[in-house]
């Protein structure tokens, strides 16, 4: 996915949501929230062999811990979410290293 398009995406939920916390989670990010928040699942979350695997694992976590609403980079917000639930939980966004494909 172009870089551009992630940007956007990530705009689109800010501007939807004005007031809401948003938090972009990087793989290390990730890794770390495992570490301190759930040591009893690092292991297992280490041994997943893919990204998408970690990513999925990690939504659960951080909306276990923190409430809210979880994201992927690649989804548009096309309408606000305070109907929904309340607009003082947060929004997670978890970035994970793209492939490119040849």
């Amino acid at each position: 996915m172009r870089g551009w398009r992630v940007q956007a995406y990530r705009a689109s939920w800010a501007a939807a949501n004005p007031g809401w916390e948003m938090r972009l989670w990087d793989d290390a990010e990730c890794r770390e929230f495992v570490r301190t928040e759930f040591p009893e699942y690092q292991r297992a979350y280490e041994a997943l062999p893919h990204n998408v695997e970690r990513a999925d694992f990690f939504r659960y976590m951080v909306v276990l811990r923190h409430g809210g609403v979880y994201a992927d980079v690649d989804v548009e917000c096309r309408r606000p979410l305070d109907h929904l639930v309340r607009p003082s939980l947060s929004l997670s966004l978890c970035i994970f290293p793209l492939l490119t494909l040849a």
